[in-house]
């Protein structure tokens, strides 16, 4: 016996697990009974006191409009119609009458309705069948027993009937018309969007109310507004070049909406340089012979970095806005200046903003570079007989050229008498070129010349120098033993 006590309240406690089981489910979703209830009373219904019509009216239109004063309806939503209402209870009273005496009304009945379409004059019915008579003539009033009548619906599409009427259908003259005495409105939702958006965002995030409806003008994915107010929708595509996107958010049962608006902010590439003018020289011209040479020119002289702030592995290519870039430069005359703009391109999609350069033609220019401060002989023999003797490092003796190509050089050198505090060395610098040999102690002597290479604008004139050629020390046997120095004199010239 008491096994079976037992058992009996085991088996209730497990049903009733089941029943708040259920219950939790359900939970925050409305029940919906097909119980009659007032939708009269709602905000959502207005009431239109000297009735108005639906479209196009009959020919000089009504004097008298009757009044609603009652409005029931099933599976209704705290008062509001949804999309699951089948049946409406409607009450009106008074009369219908017409501004003409000379028409008359040959068909007239309750009608529910939403706005005309495109190719008609009167309201859309929303009603599945044609309720009763209200009268005929050219005016009466609606009898008592027509008063209160049972409509059938179809709400199914109530999201885009909205407003939907309530009034009533008249045939004049075999010419229809439609009126409503009131009228059933969407209420306005505030959805929300959250975050910045940016252009390579796929995603929309933000806020709404519980079950409804989130879909946007990218495209035609929709979602669901979860339980706790916040909505993911998933687009599937980058924002890309939209300015802006708006949400908008249904209420699937009452057809309620309402939209939201966010501005989406271009997503690009940083960009810097360090310099923001630059200048280009005859002699450039020689290799800037198409627009991807002046871009990557462009980029190394002025310093253009671009980079993408969310991705160190993007690849960063470059271009510029303006084509036909080597006839712009090619064109300017010294002193003439152009401005190209540079921007950055990712393999992820990204762009820069451009950065202007200023671009100058300047006159080509000849210079020697800086010589080598000091240059040794080292420790010397006394030699037997005159011997030649080479530095112990390269002369390393550069020119540069900024001329047009072709354009010639002549180096030139002159040396001083190498001296010690009491004495002259026995000998003399000289430029040795194979067996032709040259005294430069106060003489000035053609040591290299050339010519401006296409592309190139620093040559190294010594870069040949060798034993046989080159400045060299002509030492005697006379020479005593001392320190001795001396000095080289250059001059670089464009004439012989």
């Amino acid at each position: 016996m008491f096994k079976q006590i037992m058992k009996g309240l085991w088996l209730a406690g497990f049903s009733l697990v089941l029943i708040l089981s259920g219950l939790s489910l359900n939970a925050g979703a409305a029940t919906l009974t097909d119980k009659m209830t007032d939708v009269k009373s709602n905000a959502a219904f207005q009431v239109t006191p000297n009735g108005n019509v639906v479209g196009s009216n009959v020919d000089e239109g009504l004097s008298t409009y009757p009044s609603v004063s009652a409005i029931t309806a099933n599976y209704a939503d705290n008062g509001r119609i949804t999309k699951q209402t089948t049946k409406m209870t409607v009450t009106m009273s008074g009369t219908i009458g017409l501004r003409s005496s000379k028409s008359t009304i040959t068909k007239a009945y309750y009608d529910i309705m939403t706005k005309p379409a495109s190719d008609s004059f009167t309201g859309t019915t929303l009603m599945t069948t044609t309720p009763a008579s209200l009268g005929s003539g050219n005016s009466f009033s609606i009898s008592s027993s027509k008063q209160t009548q049972t409509l059938a619906v179809n709400f199914q599409n109530i999201k885009t009937a909205l407003p939907i009427y309530v009034g009533f259908r008249i045939t004049v003259n075999g010419q229809e018309g439609t009126y409503q005495v009131g009228k059933f409105s969407a209420q306005t939702l505030s959805p929300k969007i959250t975050g910045t958006l940016y252009s390579t965002d796929t995603v929309i995030k933000g806020t709404g109310t519980p079950g409804n409806t989130i879909s946007s003008n990218v495209n035609g994915v929709t979602t669901t507004v979860g339980s706790d107010g916040t909505y993911t929708l998933n687009l599937g595509t980058a924002l890309g070049s939209l300015s802006s996107v708006t949400v908008t958010e249904v209420d699937e049962v009452t057809g309620d909406n309402g939209t939201a608006t966010a501005t989406v902010t271009p997503k690009k590439l940083n960009i810097t340089s360090s310099k923001t003018a630059v200048d280009v020289y005859p002699g450039d011209l020689d290799s800037l012979t198409s627009d991807s040479a002046v871009v990557a020119w462009l980029v190394k002289q002025a310093g253009i970095v671009a980079t993408n702030p969310d991705s160190a592995t993007d690849t960063i290519t470059y271009a510029t806005q303006e084509t036909g870039l080597a006839s712009k430069l090619s064109a300017l005359a010294v002193g003439g200046s152009t401005t190209i703009n540079v921007y950055g391109k990712g393999s992820s999609g990204l762009q820069s903003d451009a950065k202007t350069i200023t671009v100058t033609m300047r006159d080509g220019t000849l210079s020697l570079g800086t010589p080598p401060a000091s240059l040794t002989f080292g420790s010397l023999t006394i030699p037997f007989k005159e011997t030649l003797y080479q530095p112990t490092s390269s002369w390393n003796i550069v020119v540069n050229d900024t001329r047009k190509t072709g354009s010639t050089w002549y180096l030139r050198a002159t040396a001083t008498a190498m001296k010690s505090a009491t004495r002259t060395l026995s000998g003399n610098l000289i430029y040795l070129n194979g067996s032709t040999k040259q005294v430069l102690t106060n003489t000035s002597v053609t040591v290299a010349s050339g010519s401006k290479v296409a592309g190139k604008t620093a040559t190294t004139a010594t870069s040949d120098w060798s034993a046989s050629k080159g400045i060299l020390l002509d030492v005697q046997p006379s020479v005593q033993v001392d320190s001795y120095s001396g000095s080289v004199n250059w001059t670089l010239q464009d004439t012989p």
